[in-house]
């Protein structure tokens, strides 16, 4: 027979509805058929709440394909999401159960002091550490400085686009935000800074490396899906389509700009024979003949 570990003891048991009874007293009909259903995972309602912090999806019969089509979470990510909506509908049960002070008592306190992984999860902790090791796996073995700034850098925006999205959509923003929407909204904020859109397209480009690296890493939480990383990844793609179209008339300002500073032929030829010329001219500034000269022929004297 299957065995289930217990929610109020922590203890195995086969027959789960004998443990309750003769271990806790568990003597409520409803409160025993409620815990069974919690410790076995069955579902007691036709229609469950997304658990998703700030989706208003309410009482939906298909909750596994709302998680796959609106939120993009992968086969795990989406399970576990499932049973967190599961174990709310319980617990909210059991305190409605509770408000009508039910005869005889309630034995368990699950409803009162609630799971302590039905929270949601903190996102930035864990790409946090995923962070610190894509930019020390960047910056390799016996770095050059400049090499190991441009891995700082890479590192830190980054962590500025997904501290934008914590702000944003919340500790859990994997599951709540929409990539595209994340992206926009990260690129916008840069703007603000006055940042040129040749920097914006850096910013997203680091974010796609790490994105692309966070994918294959050992380190990543199962509720870092993998499916929302690739999603980021095909947002990137869209935004830069997006962003062609300035970004090729700001590298056109910019040419233009710099060939404005372009100083002529006859400049550079003297320039590059000013080694020469100007030691030349200023000797014969200073000989004594230098008093009796006119104007015109000091210039030809130093010219």
């Amino acid at each position: 027979m299957t065995s289930y570990r217990c929610e109020l003891c922590s203890e195995q048991a086969e027959d789960i509805a004998v443990h309750l009874s003769d271990r806790h007293g568990m003597i409520n009909e409803r409160e025993l058929e409620l815990i069974c259903c919690l410790i076995k995972g069955r579902q007691i309602a036709a229609g469950l709440n997304c658990p998703i912090t700030g989706c208003a999806v309410r009482d939906s019969a298909r909750l596994d394909r709302h998680l796959c089509r609106i939120h993009k979470v992968d086969k795990q990510e989406k399970q576990r999401l499932v049973n967190v909506a599961r174990r709310q509908a319980i617990l909210y049960e059991l305190r409605a159960l509770r408000e009508t002070f039910s005869d005889p008592p309630m034995v368990s306190i699950l409803d009162m002091c609630g799971p302590s992984y039905a929270s949601p999860p903190d996102h930035m902790r864990n790409i946090t550490r995923m962070l610190s090791t894509f930019e020390r796996e960047t910056c390799g073995p016996l770095p050059s400085v400049k090499r190991r700034d441009n891995a700082r850098q890479r590192a830190k925006r980054t962590g500025d686009f997904f501290e934008f999205c914590r702000r944003t959509y919340g500790p859990d923003f994997f599951d709540t935000m929409s990539p595209s929407d994340a992206l926009l909204g990260f690129a916008t904020e840069l703007y603000g800074r006055n940042l040129t859109v040749s920097t914006v397209r850096h910013y997203l480009i680091d974010v796609r490396i790490f994105s692309s690296y966070a994918v294959d890493s050992s380190e990543r939480d199962p509720s870092v899906t993998e499916a929302k990383l690739r999603h980021l990844n095909r947002a990137y793609l869209f935004q830069m389509k997006q962003m062609r179209g300035e970004l090729q008339d700001h590298r056109a300002e910019s040419r233009a700009h710099k060939s404005a500073r372009i100083i002529s032929h006859m400049e550079v030829r003297w320039v590059k024979r000013s080694n020469v010329r100007v030691p030349s001219g200023t000797s014969r500034v200073r000989s004594p003949k230098f008093c009796s000269m006119d104007v015109r022929t000091i210039q030809r004297c130093v010219v």
